[in-house]
C-alpha cells in the first residue's frame, strides 16, 4: 500500500496550511492546521483539491460531503517527505 501526502502553503507563509493524505492514490484524508485557520473554509479545500487534481488520483464522488467527515484539524501539520504547493488563498 502506498501512502503519501501533498501539502499546501499559503502563497505569503511558509506555515503548512492543508494536506492531502492518499493511500494507493485514493484521497483518505485531508488535514488543516489550526495555526493558520481554526475555521474549516470549504472554499479553500476545493481550491487546494482541483490545484492538485490528477488523473492518477482517486476523489469521491461527492467532495463536499467528504468535506464535512473527512477533514480533521490539529495544531500542526509539518511532515518531512511532504510535497509542497504554494497557492494563493
Amino acid at each position: 500500500m502506498s501512502k503519501y501526502v501533498i501539502t499546501a502553503k499559503t502563497a505569503d507563509t511558509d506555515e503548512a496550511y492543508l494536506s492531502a493524505i492518499f493511500e494507493d492514490n485514493k484521497l483518505v484524508n485531508i488535514v488543516q492546521n489550526k495555526k493558520v485557520s481554526s475555521e474549516v473554509k470549504i472554499e479553500h479545500i476545493s481550491k487546494f483539491l482541483l490545484s492538485i487534481v490528477s488523473e492518477e488520483r482517486y476523489y469521491p464522488k461527492d467532495i463536499s460531503s467528504f468535506i464535512e467527515n473527512h477533514v480533521s484539524v490539529i495544531d500542526a501539520i509539518d511532515v518531512v517527505g511532504d510535497n509542497f504547493v504554494a497557492i494563493d488563498f
